[in-house]
């Protein structure tokens, strides 16, 4: 291993070396090549043993692509950072985006030589007989690009994972936002989608996958990072090129409701980390924005570091969410969901941010009060009566449970109506509402940091 080219990032050659070495790496490599062997020599036989072969290639390798080789990422920042080596590779000339996107390639590459050692099988297979040589190409492509999306999402997790306690307390976070996952796939239209198009696919994984691996790696980039160094914003940028890129493509290729919620699951993690966000006291991070004058202050109002800036940036995405929905304006059931679901995300944080005001980490404490507003939620959606629908949809959350038990059929209540629409829409707006009055305090930070970079002009 020493004869790699001197163009190549000093940390994708450390990571390959390192990585062809391990053991986790050579395991994954020798077991696949194990199975592959047997289930080609089972689909030498006729009958049932070949078609069950065939199957249970691409389940093994699925195995091995699409969650082992991902899940190794898990790992790749977290011990740097366990080992105290992450603070001497930023004092060299190697930016935090650097260090993430050098692990992420290496890890990339290595799952690129486990399937070059594949395809002689896959090929195999094909003089076998039974099999098409370009479909089964093309689901290897799939996987390919699978496994290299899910890899990025995992270093960029990786730095979160320096704790048994942040371990599960990541895991409890993602757990306590699929609640999202139905209301998602409802569409902007307020109908489930049909199952897009090949096409859509296609371009969904040409145009957005490049976007959804930058999103991610930024996150890990930014939770390393310096506070010197404003990952925040680009995070920000990168979810706005989502949303554009995704209803380009919606009306080009007439899939509005499959784009519309691929962008929005896609956006999610960026909008609740802008909410999450603490306030930067570092003026030279304003000085990209303080130098173009009033455009540039307008323009921090939304993208500057912090969560006063994060609470708009939220509020804009919704507005063009509503925006996107509002080819259906005479359901009220879509817009009961709708607000249903941002008085799910608001509601808990403002209660968050003012209970625990003096807290040094918001996100333990927003998460446990949201998992507990839908665990309450659950009780009284689930004993449905619709003479006590009008009291309990008060209680955040509620409403958002009771429209999935009205889409679903487990309830039936004569409507959703106006009357019911608006006390969802109330809650979002009112805490809404609390949570900028809590910001006014970080906006005057950010206003004094303004004005100390003018200072420095």
């Amino acid at each position: 291993m020493n004869d790699f080219a001197d163009w190549l990032s000093p940390i994708v050659v450390k990571e390959l070396r390192q990585g062809l070495r391990a053991r986790a790496f050579l395991a994954i490599f020798l077991i696949s090549q194990f199975f592959m062997i047997v289930c080609v020599l089972v689909s030498l036989g006729d009958g049932p043993s070949k078609e069950g072969s065939f199957w249970l290639f691409w389940v093994l390798l699925g195995i091995a692509v699409l969650l082992a080789m991902p899940l190794r990422g898990l790992g790749a920042l977290f011990g740097e950072i366990r080992g105290n080596t992450l603070e001497l590779m930023l004092l060299t000339q190697l930016s935090a985006w650097r260090i993430v996107a050098g692990k992420w390639l290496a890890l990339v590459l290595q799952t690129l030589l486990l399937i070059c050692a594949v395809l002689p099988y896959v090929v195999l297979r094909y003089f076998l007989g039974g099999v098409s040589l370009i479909d089964d190409l093309s689901v290897l492509g799939w996987m390919v690009a699978g496994s290299i999306l899910l890899t990025a999402l995992s270093v960029g997790l990786s730095p979160s994972m320096q704790s048994p306690g942040a371990r599960i307390a990541t895991g409890f976070a993602a757990i306590s936002q699929l609640w999202l996952i139905p209301f998602l796939l409802e569409g902007a239209g307020g109908s489930r989608p049909t199952f897009p198009a090949a096409s859509a696919w296609l371009y969904a994984t040409l145009l957005l996958g490049p976007l959804l691996i930058l999103s991610f790696l930024q996150l890990g980039s930014g939770k390393i990072a310096p506070a010197a160094e404003n990952h925040d914003t680009r995070k920000r940028l990168i979810a706005v090129a989502i949303i554009l890129m995704a209803g380009i493509l919606g009306h080009a290729l007439r899939e509005r409701g499959f784009f519309s919620a691929l962008a929005t699951m896609a956006v999610a993690p960026a909008c609740l980390g802008a909410l999450m966000e603490e306030t930067v006291t570092i003026p030279s991070v304003y000085r990209p924005f303080v130098r173009r004058k009033l455009f540039g202050k307008l323009a921090g109002r939304v993208f500057y570091p912090g969560w006063a800036s994060g609470l708009w940036f939220f509020a804009l995405l919704a507005a063009v969410f509503l925006w996107g929905a509002s080819t259906d304006w005479s359901n009220d059931a879509v817009h009961f969901r709708i607000f249903a679901a941002l008085e799910g995300i608001l509601a808990p944080l403002l209660l968050a941010r003012f209970c625990f005001r003096r807290a040094k980490s918001v996100p333990p404490f927003y998460f446990g009060t949201q998992l507990l507003l839908f665990v309450t939620a659950i009780i009284f959606s689930a004993n449905f009566d619709e003479k006590l629908l009008g009291k309990t949809l008060w209680i955040p959350t509620v409403g958002f449970f009771v429209s999935l038990w009205h889409r679903w059929g487990v309830v039936t209540p004569s409507n959703i109506s106006f009357e019911l629409l608006i006390v969802p829409a109330l809650i979002a707006l009112a805490s809404f509402a609390g949570l900028f009055i809590l910001s006014i305090k970080e906006w005057r930070t950010v206003a004094a940091m303004e004005r100390d970079t003018e200072k420095l002009e």
